[in-house]
């Protein structure tokens, strides 16, 4: 979720998550694990952004955990500088 934030604000600007909640869906004892992040909402301050983990075994794709977060955004550096 962090990378898909970082792409969407001005390079520089900062942000902290505010708060993650993690749904557990199935258990992973082997594959890869790969994640898909997308914004939810996103204001000047704050940003909600969901995701779902997948495992990937023997060529099946299985979802194994939904995530909700909150995120603060903070001001670029380059706004900080003219302000």
């Amino acid at each position: 979720m962090s990378m898909a934030l970082l792409s969407m604000i001005p390079a520089g600007t900062s942000f902290s998550t505010i708060e993650a909640k993690i749904n557990f869906l199935a258990p992973v004892r082997t594959g890869e694990l790969q994640a898909e992040a997308s914004i939810v909402q996103q204001g000047r301050s704050i940003a909600v952004l969901e995701a779902t983990v997948y495992n990937l075994h023997d060529d099946v794709r299985t979802a194994v955990a939904r995530i909700l977060g909150t995120f603060s955004i903070g001001s670029s550096k380059a706004q900080a500088s003219t302000e």
